[in-house]
């Protein structure tokens, strides 16, 4: 048997035994697509699917992710979502203290949010998470997507000074590595979705992000603001102090961190 071959049985047999069921592709247009085809015709959940290469990557925004082919982890969790739309809104907040958890124990790196749900190493983005949420009948799905640049060196013009990768060094073998990190995430994932353990995570989140105490600005109806970050509440929303000695709470977008010179 084949190398590949076998690394993917024995991937299939480490989910399989933790309830997961594990979908692979060698190029895909977009796992989170799969992911809700396959809800949409009845499958059963918890469910990964995991590519090597993705040609339509989704993020926020409606932006594209960039995933080349084997130097990064493009996954999709999908689960089936009971309670509250405070529950779904705090997922990607959720995923993201999984994911720093996945990559520390994995790497030992210390990676940082940015609010709400980019991961951060050394000023550059290295992941990003995009949670869709949709019903099938009365079932209610939540596809959660992941993408990770593990190792990817070569990234487009536009994206060189804002992208980045957990390991400095690309070329290595890392299907591994990928495995065990895409396999720490779902169990940690599905572990705290059972625990409900929010008041724990948003602590985490909150240690882990990269934003609290930066000087930050955003735009909102045409109108840019400028003040500090100066803390997240448990509902996930971001508190900025304004220049102007106002304070708001973003409870959704985007913020953009100044840079030290």
């Amino acid at each position: 048997m084949r190398k590949r071959e076998l690394f993917l049985e024995q991937a299939e047999r480490s989910f399989g035994e933790n309830g997961i069921k594990l979908f692979h592709y060698a190029s895909v247009d977009s796992t989170n697509k799969r992911a809700i085809e396959y809800a949409r015709e009845g499958g059963e959940c918890p469910a990964l699917f995991w590519a090597d290469a993705q040609t339509a990557g989704s993020g926020r925004l409606g932006r594209s992710f960039f995933s080349p082919d084997k130097t990064g982890l493009y996954m999709t969790l999908l689960i089936e979502m009971s309670g509250s739309e405070k529950g779904f809104a705090l997922l990607t907040s959720l995923a993201a203290v999984c994911m720093c958890d996945a990559i520390a124990q994995t790497l030992g790196i210390d990676v940082k949010i940015k609010w709400v749900n980019d991961l951060y190493l050394e000023g550059k983005k290295v992941a990003g998470i995009l949670a869709q949420s949709f019903f099938e009948g009365e079932r209610r799905f939540v596809a959660l997507g992941v993408g990770i640049n593990i190792s990817t060196c070569d990234f487009p013009s536009e994206l060189e000074d804002k992208a980045g990768s957990l390991l400095a060094v690309g070329g290595e073998d890392i299907d591994e590595l990928k495995k065990d990190m895409a396999l720490l995430f779902c169990q940690k994932m599905t572990a705290a979705l059972c625990a409900d353990s929010h008041g724990q995570y948003m602590e985490s989140y909150r240690q882990n992000s990269c934003v609290i105490g930066r000087r930050v600005t955003f735009c909102q109806n045409g109108v840019e603001y400028v003040g500090y970050a100066d803390g997240i509440t448990d509902a996930g929303g971001l508190e900025i102090l304004l220049d102007t000695g106002e304070r708001m709470t973003l409870s959704s977008g985007e913020i953009s961190i100044f840079v030290d010179r």
